[in-house]
């Protein structure tokens, strides 16, 4: 099967790129990949760029041409989507996140007690601690430094270096000696006009978040 790059920026983990099969895409299957990937969906507003349009429905659809998916928190005039959500709903979105995120998220929703047997207004502030706690700003990565010092821990540490000990030493002496530090690209990136769209579908524009610097493809704190 082809298939082809899509970008996903959320505000909780941040820019990552997944494999989808080539041609139009269903929010359904892209939802598996995003779980399949550690990515979290629950309680986001999930927009693509071709069309400007919100992923609602299992049916909606991400163009064939879309190259990103922006996952931002669900807001609504009166705040977070959490207000209005039943109890049902409530407890259905909590047991999502607890299946896909594990014992970190069920030790927050457990807390005190079990959160099938809390109440809709604890659950309802469950819901928003987690939330509020898993919204962070965060800077799109672009690189990641490894030094001279990662490298020679990394050769002392192999099982038979005390075995082969003079050849590694000479290596460890020619790193220490002649290498720069190396630098890993990493092949992600957002251009100018991702920049632009994420910034005017608000991501990254609320007022808990800052917005992408443009200059610098990454965000930055308002205050």
């Amino acid at each position: 099967m082809e298939t082809r790059k899509l970008k996903i920026y959320s505000t909780r983990n941040g820019l990552k790129q997944v494999d989808v099969p080539t041609g139009e895409l269903s929010w359904s299957d892209l939802k598996e990949i995003l779980s399949n990937e550690g990515i979290d969906y629950n309680g986001f507003k999930a927009m693509e760029n071709r069309n400007n349009s919100e992923l609602i429905a299992d049916n909606s659809i991400i163009p064939a041409d879309a190259q990103m998916v922006a996952l931002s928190p669900k807001k609504t005039k009166s705040g977070m989507d959490v207000d209005k959500m039943s109890y049902k709903e409530l407890r259905s979105t909590i047991q999502e996140i607890v299946a896909n995120k594990g014992e970190v998220a069920a030790e927050h929703f457990n807390k005190g007690k079990n959160y099938t047997n809390k109440s809709t207004s604890l659950l309802r502030e469950d819901l928003k601690s987690w939330l509020q706690d898993s919204v962070e700003v965060t800077s799109v990565p672009t690189t990641q430094e490894v030094g001279k010092g990662d490298i020679v821990d990394a050769i002392t540490n192999l099982p038979d270096y005390e075995s082969n000990q003079e050849c590694y030493d000479k290596a460890i002496d020619l790193i220490m000696g002649d290498c720069e530090v190396e630098q890993k690209k990493d092949s992600i990136s957002l251009d100018q006009d991702e920049i632009a769209w994420l910034n005017d579908m608000g991501v990254g524009s609320n007022d808990d978040e800052g917005d992408f610097d443009e200059d610098e493809d990454e965000y930055y704190d308002e205050y």
